[in-house]
């Protein structure tokens, strides 16, 4: 018993440093993309794919020297969160990239779908757990940071199609918080923000010209 509560001890510890070496990779990403000399909108197409690709290879640098027993999220109590925050930093590179390029030949936009296909699997494994410990305020953020990029990506659309794939999206990423609600508390604050913002969005693109309110006044 002494020696798996030992083992058990070590993986906590283990996920907690490989956590804490995010922070340079976080500090990273912030310096390059989100200053105020250094903001997406002000820098031009080459420029912001070279920053966010520096960043992006420093994250999988992290991702590729995760320990194996965090490979993937299991019982342990920290390996969610590193996940999440791992996501959040990849969220806030695409948010960034599509801040200069959204809608552009230089977006990737399968990239983007990737990235939402990863978010809801890791997501969907989260809920076949029965963990405690979490820590909330790792989760809350970078929940509202996942989220907030859908947000942004949906009123950025300037197609049907595209809009109302990602409307799709960010309605599934509402019922997983929904879900995790009922199991974590750190799902609830998540939950009601987006909700409330799913229900203020029409579920098709407003054409140009038009606003939300005049939609809803007929």
């Amino acid at each position: 018993m002494r020696g798996e509560v030992e083992a058990g001890l070590r993986t906590a510890i283990e996920a907690f440093v490989t956590l804490a070496r995010l922070t340079p990779v976080l500090s990273n990403t912030l310096d390059r993309l989100y200053t105020v000399r250094a903001s997406p909108c002000m820098m031009s197409a080459e420029s912001a794919l070279m920053h966010a690709s520096r960043c992006q290879e420093q994250l999988n640098t992290w991702l590729a020297e995760v320990p194996l027993s965090l490979r993937r999220p299991g019982a342990m109590i920290n390996n969610y969160q590193a996940a999440l925050a791992y996501y959040g930093i990849a969220v806030s590179i695409q948010r960034a990239v599509f801040a200069c390029v959204g809608g552009t030949t230089h977006y990737d936009r399968e990239r983007e779908l990737h990235l939402y296909r990863e978010v809801f699997s890791l997501l969907e494994s989260l809920l076949q757990e029965e963990l405690t410990g979490l820590w909330l305020s790792y989760c809350k953020a970078n929940l509202g940071i996942i989220g907030s990029f859908f947000i942004v990506a949906l009123l950025s659309s300037t197609d049907d199609q595209v809009y109302s794939a990602r409307y799709d999206i960010l309605r599934q990423y509402c019922q997983f918080l929904g879900r995790l609600d009922g199991r974590y508390a750190f799902g609830g604050l998540p939950k009601l923000r987006f909700n409330l913002l799913l229900q203020r969005l029409p579920q098709q693109r407003i054409a140009s010209g038009r606003s939300i309110s005049d939609r809803e006044g007929g």
